[in-house]
């Protein structure tokens, strides 16, 4: 029976050597994963990024989106300041108080009407609250040197 000891010994040594190797699910540090999905796309086309200053091309009316809900900006007259939540390439605009000012050159008139802002092709495009769109919103900086 002595034979015998040594076999199960070794036995039992490639057992778990073998259960070793292949790494059971107590393995405190997997290797580390480098899938695509897993990295937020934060380009200005990504669907549902809408972080960022949003400029109207023909005025000097802005957006800007900060990543966790809030938005600022202005049609250049009149101050916007409220939230929004994201559904995709879609963003819906909670409705916001703001000033009513005769205002000059550059007035976006129409961003005060802005309901949802819909995301693609590197631009916004904002619709009013019956789905109208009301204009375009490229990215850019505050104009003006405005305070965000």
């Amino acid at each position: 029976m002595r034979a015998g000891r040594p076999a199960t010994a070794l036995a039992a040594v490639l057992l778990a050597v073998g259960l070793t190797a292949c790494g059971g699910s107590d393995d405190p540090d997997p290797p580390p994963t480098t899938e695509a999905s897993t990295v937020p796309d934060t380009s200005p086309d990504s669907p549902t990024d809408f972080t960022g200053t949003w400029v109207d091309p023909e005025g000097k009316g802005y957006l800007s989106f900060d990543g966790d809900g809030g938005i600022t900006g202005s049609d250049a007259c009149n101050g916007i300041t409220t939230t929004y939540s994201v559904d995709g390439a879609t963003a819906t605009v909670e409705p916001f108080p703001t000033t009513m000012m005769a205002c000059g050159d550059g007035w976006s008139q129409w961003l005060l009407g802005v309901s949802t802002v819909e995301l693609g092709d590197g631009a916004l495009t904002v619709l009013g609250r019956d789905g109208e769109e009301l204009g375009t919103l490229v990215p850019g900086t505050v104009p003006g040197g405005e305070p965000e």
